[in-house]
């Protein structure tokens, strides 16, 4: 039986449309996945870049202590603490990355007028159970203590300041190209004991 007139062309047609589905769904996988692995990149280094900065600022810490032979402090605060650049202790960016060093041993009675899109990243107070705090009354439900709420061992029984201890937030902030930002906070605490056994 004879192909009838035509049906050549039309099975050419149909192959090369077929052929250029194929090679478009290809084209959008590889693309797609080109995709995906720079996005995984990307993070990678941000998250590498943000932990390297949470080392710079507790070496900072190290490096004052060892210099100084004392404890970085903001000391006496006159006034209310109403912005978060009261408590902080160092800052320092490089291109993309900033790295801030916040005192968290402050009497948390002179906190007041925070604006309200600063308090989420507002240092929160650090308290130490059983050491001994010298400023302040009590109350538990203003002020919280970070350290009993991460690992169970402080107290928000008291708002003033500790005595002897260092009680640091280091904060990493990398900012990348599209303005997003990935933000990692550490809690740094040196025993008045340990203080004196640094090497």
């Amino acid at each position: 039986m004879l192909p009838r007139k035509g049906m050549t062309l039309a099975v050419v047609l149909l192959v090369m449309l077929v052929g250029t589905v194929l090679v478009g769904m290809s084209l959008y996988m590889a693309e797609n996945l080109h995709t995906t692995t720079q996005m995984f990149v990307a993070r990678g280094v941000e998250y590498n870049e943000t932990i390297q900065g949470i080392e710079i600022g507790k070496a900072w810490i190290y490096n004052y202590l060892k210099t100084s032979g004392s404890l970085p402090s903001i000391g006496a605060i006159s006034g209310d603490i109403d912005s978060a650049d009261k408590l902080q202790l160092m800052k320092t960016t490089s291109g993309e990355l900033s790295v801030y060093v916040y005192d968290l041993n402050y009497d948390a009675s002179k906190v007041k007028n925070i604006p309200e899109k600063e308090l989420v990243l507002f240092p929160p107070r650090l308290v130490i159970s059983g050491a001994s705090v010298t400023a302040g009354g009590n109350s538990a439900a203003n002020q919280g203590s970070y350290y009993g709420q991460q690992y169970g061992k402080g107290t928000s029984e008291s708002w003033g300041v500790t005595t002897g201890y260092g009680l640091f937030l280091v904060r990493s902030v990398y900012e990348n190209r599209n303005g997003k930002s990935r933000i990692v906070d550490e809690a740094v605490i040196i025993e008045p004991d340990l203080r004196n056994k640094l090497p």
